[in-house]
This record gives C-alpha cells, structure tokens and sequence, in this order.
C-alpha cells in the first residue's frame, strides 16, 4: 500500500489546531489508501489547517487578539531590536570599519548571515513561546502572529517590493523561530531552555523599555550618544524603572527550579561590566563613571524590586 505524503501528514499534526485533529488524520489516511492522490492529500492538509484556524479564532476572539498584539508588540519593541543590536554589536567587533555601509563578498563576511539567522531565530523563537503562553496553547494565535509579522516585514524593510536574499533568509529564520517556540516544542518546560528563555525575554522586555525611554528622552535632551544620554539628571530614574518593568515581567514567567531572579542579576551585572570595559567607560572622567555606574546600580534595583513584588492572589468567591 502506498504511504501517505509525510510531510504533509507532518504539517498537519503540527499545525493543525482543530481539537478533533486525529480523527480528520485517520479520514484523510483512509481516503489516501482508497486511491486519492498526493496533490488532493495536500490540498485537503491545508485547508483543514485553514478551518480549524478560522474556528479556533472565531471561538476564543478576545483571547486571540490579545495575542496578537501581545506577540506583534513584543516582537517589534523588544525581540527584534535586541537581534539586530546583537547583530550590529558582532559585526563592529568582527568586520572592518565601514562594514555597514556595503557587504563585500570576502571570507570574513559569511559570518554575517549566520549571525543573522541565529539571532533572528531566537528573536522569532522566545515571540512564539510567550504566544502561547498568553493564548492558553492556541495554535491559531501563534499562526496569527507569524502571518503578522511576515505581513508587515516587506513593508518597513522592502517597500519598492524587491526583497533582497538576505531579506528572506532573515524572514524564514524569523518564522521558523515563531513556529518553533510556539508549536513544536510543545514541553518546553521539561527543558533547562526556559531558563534561557526567562533571560531573553527579561533582556527583551529591558532592551526595548530601555528603546523607547531613551528615544524620547533624546528628543527632549539632544544628546548625541548612550553615554551622554545616562548623564542627564533623569536617567537613573528612567533607568530604574526600565528595571522594574523587566523585573516584573520575569517574575510572572513560568518559574524553573533554580532561582530566576538572582540568576537574571547576575548576567545582567556582567553584562554591564563588559560593557564598562569595552566601551572604555572606565577611561571617562571620574564623574561620568560615578554616574554611569548608579545608573546601572538603580536598574538592578529597580529589577529586584519588580521580581519581588508581585500581586496578591485574588480570593475566590465562597
């Protein structure tokens, strides 16, 4: 008897999101064995993908919306700078000066598209993993906001509609990540990788706050670099606070055996110290540094402080 398509039976099993996902397997293998063909097998795959989607959206609306501008959000403000500062920060310390201006086909460049897809990858990995945590396990909504995502890439990074090879090997790494964090690694929590995962998204969430807080304080100050940015009079306290939400956010994630908060700390402290050393801060005046360095004291504060207080469990009604 002749095998039913793999890979399609595959695509179903993972992305199918109708609760009755088994049976509508077992028809389609049965009317497979019964003559059907690869192309129909295909067709019907996909279009019970398409149903059960629509219907698990349709069902569970005000969920699925959150997570959908719960997951485009993140990914946008928190993920995706964090991949590309991760990406320009290695192609400073790895390719020659001016490097961002033109690629050169040279040896030394072909690390640049591994950087890349890891970085992305990861970004679109922890986007899928905390969609399903905040849809209840929905596959549409992790589907939701990969489709999303890949709507909205062409049009901030190819409007004339010329999407270059980098451009897509960046997008498929992307959503390979969403729907690797979102529907396949089903128990992640059986994995050390959520400890990997509370850290990123800790250092996601602080990246982005940290985005967004210096821009406008930027354009209230007219400060031309970070350093000259963190010795205005408020950016310990906006630095403090970009702790506190991050703090926050960590403390309300699926928690692993080990203690996350102490752990998160303490990689954000040697963050900061290299930092300090190969950013030549501590060549700054004695002043700068004292400043730069309660900023980085009163962030770590304000992330203690935010993982520990967390809100009381509502008491049920009698």
């Amino acid at each position: 008897m002749p095998a039913s398509p793999r890979i399609a039976r595959w695509v179903l099993e993972n992305l199918g999101c109708s609760a009755d996902n088994d049976a509508v397997i077992g028809d389609l293998e049965e009317r497979y064995l019964q003559g059907r063909s690869a192309a129909w097998y295909w067709q019907q795959a996909l279009t019970a993908i398409a149903v059960s989607a629509f219907h698990e959206v349709r069902t569970h609306r005000m969920l699925t919306f959150r997570a959908l501008i719960s997951g485009s959000l993140f990914f946008w403000i928190a993920m995706y700078p964090l991949a590309a500062h991760a990406l320009l920060s290695f192609g400073d310390a790895l390719l020659p000066d001016g490097w961002r201006a033109g690629f050169d086909f040279t040896p030394t460049w072909a690390i640049l598209p591994v950087i890349s897809v890891g970085a992305t990858f990861i970004a679109g990995f922890i986007t899928g993993s905390i969609v399903k945590a905040v849809s209840g396990g929905h596959r549409s909504s992790v589907l939701l906001v990969a489709a999303a995502i890949a709507a909205t890439w062409p049009v901030i990074f190819a409007p004339d509609g010329r999407p270059s090879l980098m451009f897509l090997l960046i997008l498929a790494s992307i959503e390979t990540g969403i729907l690797a964090g979102g529907l396949f690694l089903t128990n992640l929590e059986s994995f050390d990788l959520v400890v990997v995962r509370n850290l990123l998204v800790g250092w996601g969430i602080l990246h982005g706050a940290m985005v967004v807080g210096l821009y406008l304080l930027n354009q209230a100050t007219r400060r031309d670099s970070f350093e000259g940015l963190l010795q205005t009079p408020v950016a310990p306290l906006l630095m403090m606070a970009c702790g506190w939400i991050s703090g926050s956010a960590v403390a309300r994630l699926p928690q692993p055996q080990r203690p996350m908060l102490s752990l998160y700390l303490k990689t954000l402290l040697l963050f900061w110290l290299l930092y300090g050393a190969i950013g030549n801060s501590f060549g700054a005046s004695l002043y700068a540094q004292a400043y730069f360095w309660m900023s980085v004291v009163l962030q770590l504060f304000g992330i203690w402080i935010g993982g520990r207080i967390r809100p009381s469990p509502r008491n049920s009604p009698a």
